[in-house]
Parts: structure tokens; C-alpha cells; sequence
């Protein structure tokens, strides 16, 4: 066994050569910081953004819903052998009755702006929507400003089962009221 004389903390090396310090310049202190924190708010900026899209566009898809389910009541609503202006009427009420099953307001969509087109072409009778949304809630991005939304359904009215009535006994007889004696059953593609 061999035995040294000299002392351990010879043999071991300072602590002071082996832990090497970096030289930081005075300009540099807290730049990885402010970094991070730059980062970090550019980051949630846009998270932000993405997420007041999606939900506009889900508002938005929620309201067209909406407007095309007003328009296919507005579409199939009748009042049994009541007169044209009556029924017409009665299928607007029950439009706006469909649209406010879905209690737009509660989700910040302005419903006051709901209207029945009824031009008397079938092309253009239906139902629209026009409602406002913050494009973005920072103020940075979009300035404030409010993103217009235009939903429309345009489906086309039946003709009312008194119109076709009309039509067919003009058809038939050359007048538009029948009597009960000249009440005919005719098998047509509608009206």
C-alpha cells in the first residue's frame, strides 16, 4: 500500500477554474426577459384574434340558421282558407316567432333588423338578418370597428292553398270564386 503525504486539497483543482463566467455587456441585462415577455403578448394577441373570429363565425353561422329556419316557416306557414293578406300576414308572425326560438339577443346579435322579403317573385321572397360584432376586442388590431354580418334565405313562397283554388276554378270556369256545385277535384303539380 502506498502512501501519499500530500494534503487532498492539493490534489483537487480550485473551484473557481472550473465554473467559467460569461461576460454580460451592461446593455444586455434582462434581454432574454423582455423577449419572453414581447413573445408572449405577440402570442396571445393572436390567440386572441383567432378565437373572436371563431366565435364571430359561429354567431354568424347560428344567426344564418336562424334566418333560413324563419324562412322556411315564412315558406310553409298557411292559415286554413283564410284570404291571401291574412295568411301572408300570419307566416311573417310565425317567421319571427321561429327566429326568436334561438334567442339571438342573449348571444349579443340584434335582431331588430329581421325582415320578411315578399316582392311577389318566388325568387326573391325569403328572409333576412343584419346584425354588427366587434371584428376584434383589441383595440390594437382592428381599431374598434364592427364587423357587418348578412345572413339571407331566400326559399321561395308556396303559392296559399286559396290562391290555387282561385286559379284552378279560373282555370275551370273563367271566374276566380266556384260555387260549392262547381267544386272539381283536379290532379295538378301544385297550383
Amino acid at each position: 500500500m502506498i502512501q501519499t503525504t500530500a494534503p487532498i486539497e492539493e490534489a483537487v483543482a480550485p473551484l473557481d477554474s472550473l465554473v467559467q463566467t460569461k461576460s454580460t455587456l451592461l446593455h444586455e441585462s434582462g434581454q432574454a426577459s423582455i423577449e419572453f415577455i414581447l413573445t408572449v403578448i405577440f402570442t396571445l394577441a393572436i390567440s386572441l384574434l383567432f378565437i373572436a373570429l371563431a366565435i364571430n363565425t359561429t354567431k354568424g353561422f347560428l344567426a344564418h340558421y336562424a334566418t333560413f329556419m324563419a324562412s322556411r316557416t315564412y315558406l310553409t306557414y298557411e292559415v286554413s282558407n283564410k284570404e291571401a293578406g291574412t295568411n301572408i300576414n300570419a307566416a311573417k308572425a310565425a317567421a319571427k316567432e321561429a327566429l326568436d326560438r334561438y334567442e339571438l339577443p342573449a348571444l349579443g346579435i340584434d335582431d331588430s333588423n329581421f325582415k320578411i322579403i315578399s316582392d311577389g317573385s318566388e325568387v326573391f321572397t325569403g328572409a333576412t338578418l343584419t346584425f354588427e360584432q366587434l371584428l376584434s376586442p383589441l383595440s390594437v388590431i382592428a381599431n374598434g370597428v364592427n364587423a357587418t354580418f348578412h345572413s339571407e334565405s331566400f326559399l321561395g313562397k308556396e303559392p296559399l292553398r286559396t290562391q290555387c283554388v282561385n286559379s284552378i276554378c279560373e282555370a275551370m270556369t273563367g271566374t276566380q270564386t266556384c260555387s260549392p256545385e262547381n267544386v272539381l277535384t283536379l290532379m295538378d303539380n301544385g297550383c
